[in-house]
């Protein structure tokens, strides 16, 4: 899936009459992949962060963009033209491809952009003439895989990042995309970075319809709308993001492969921590998400096998429903009629197959309304389960930050550097930072899987009934 940033470490330095920085540069990227996964949100992304960042004093001419095919005039873009009434009861059927075709379109916006490739990023890293001076963020919204991340048709792997970032200035990184943190490692010098998730795992926030604004991306704009420094960018994105993502620093990459938990906990008894609760950020996003408290580092890790066992059963009993309704469609359709379809554009075709199904359905489609609200239930129920989860995940990055002494000389030294590097600010924020936490209300229902898939529709609907 998506993202990435950088800030950089620097001496105190006086700003134009102007409140611009000259010193201060960007390099925001999306790569977008291809049309079909080239979403809607990675724009809305870059820009929203264009603009946080000209509030914070960067020149506009000093933030370079790199976006899928560079605003060429061909679709490169996808987005969804929202729910169509019906279309659940396609799901099983031959005709469910209609559901999964999103409608491309050329993106807009009047900020020049440069194609989001390898050569592009090579060819701006030769006419740049960045100085020791200077201070770079290198942004990314994207897909990411455990070896990198999508460009326009190909990728940037690890080991391809310090190549592009080998310039004289101190250089920022914050990465959005799925398994981000897996770029952690190639960061060397005074770099820093703030990641979306560890190199192990998935990050959520990009979609082909704007109907809200979730995700890491999202709560890093509203960051640097507040934040003074990277490390208070990554408390205030650790708070807001309600999304199940795992944001880390660099900084605390290093600590999670060098203190176990047992380290952890001595270290914390060394500071008269008896209950992780008193430490502000644990107690934070104890009080916003509705946790109960745990004490100990055991308890906190004995939470996160618990809920990560119930996420596994939220999604074993999502992907039953779905089965279920599938099979529901399928005899509810068994013998319908169904329009051609062929020739029509695919919103179209979509709106008459899905018309089709519910005028065949008659007095049965409340049952298929039935088995696709039971459908919904499950997946905000895993949504929830997922981000409990990752809550806690959470709550033991920060409980790290605390916990830095007796490490090893080397490490030590490069946890010094790094720390050093995200209490750097990177321009000025309009506004200060406001973290009065407001309670999330959980959506966490209690969605038991079906026994065994139905073969009749009096089985569907005894499967109901239980």
């Amino acid at each position: 899936m998506v993202l990435l940033l950088t800030l950089a470490c620097g001496p105190f330095r006086t700003t134009p009459n102007d409140g611009t920085d000259p010193t201060l540069h960007a390099v925001l990227v999306n790569g977008g992949g291809e049309p079909s996964a080239n979403f809607d949100s990675h724009l809305e992304h870059l820009k929203e962060t264009h603009v946080a960042l000209q509030s914070r004093g960067f020149r506009p001419q000093n933030i370079d963009v790199f976006d899928s095919d560079g605003g060429y005039p061909e679709p490169d873009q996808t987005f969804t033209w929202g729910d169509v009434d019906g279309e659940w009861g396609l799901v099983g059927t031959d005709y469910e491809y209609l559901t999964m075709g999103l409608p491309l379109r050329d993106s807009m916006w009047e900020v020049g952009r440069r194609p989001a490739t390898r050569e592009a990023l090579s060819h701006w890293r030769s006419r740049e003439h960045l100085t020791d001076d200077d201070v770079l963020l290198f942004w990314v919204t994207d897909h990411g895989t455990e070896q990198g991340l999508s460009l326009w048709y190909e990728d940037l792997l690890h080991d391809d990042l310090p190549q592009l970032l080998d310039t004289p200035a101190r250089e920022v990184v914050v990465m959005n995309q799925c398994y981000a943190g897996g770029f952690s490692d190639v960061l060397e010098g005074d770099q820093c970075g703030l990641f979306a998730v560890p190199g192990d795992r998935m990050s959520f926030g990009c979609y082909p319809m704007l109907d809200e604004r979730t995700g890491h991306a999202f709560a890093y704009v509203e960051a640097l709308k507040h934040a003074s420094t990277l490390e208070e960018a990554h408390g205030y994105v650790s708070l807001w993001d309600d999304a199940p993502d795992v944001p880390m620093l660099s900084s605390d990459v290093l600590l999670a492969r060098h203190i176990d938990d047992e380290q952890l906990q001595r270290l914390l008894s060394e500071r008269s921590v008896t209950r992780l609760n008193q430490l502000e950020a644990v107690h934070l996003l104890t009080q916003r998400f509705e946790l109960p408290v745990v004490e100990t580092v055991g308890d906190l890790k004995a939470a996160i096998e618990r809920d990560r066992l119930a996420m596994e059963d939220a999604e074993y009993a999502l992907g039953a429903w779905f089965e279920v309704l599938a099979t529901a469609n399928g005899l509810l359709t068994d013998d319908l009629v169904w329009p051609d379809v062929d020739a029509l554009p695919p919103d179209e075709a979509l709106r008459v197959a899905s018309a089709a199904v519910k005028d065949h359905a008659g007095p049965r489609w409340g049952v298929i309304q039935r088995l696709k609200a039971r459908v919904e239930q499950a997946q905000e129920a895993y949504m929830a389960r997922s981000m409990r989860e990752a809550v806690r995940q959470r709550q033991l990055v920060m409980t790290r930050r605390v916990a830095t002494q007796g490490l090893p000389h080397q490490v030590n030294d490069r946890l010094e550097q790094l720390k050093s590097c995200e209490t750097e600010t990177l321009g000025a924020p309009p506004a200060p930072a406001a973290l009065d936490p407001q309670k999330v209300r959980w959506r966490d229902h209690e969605v038991q899987p079906p026994e065994g898939l139905p073969y009749s529709w009096e089985g569907v609907e005894a499967v109901l009934n239980r």
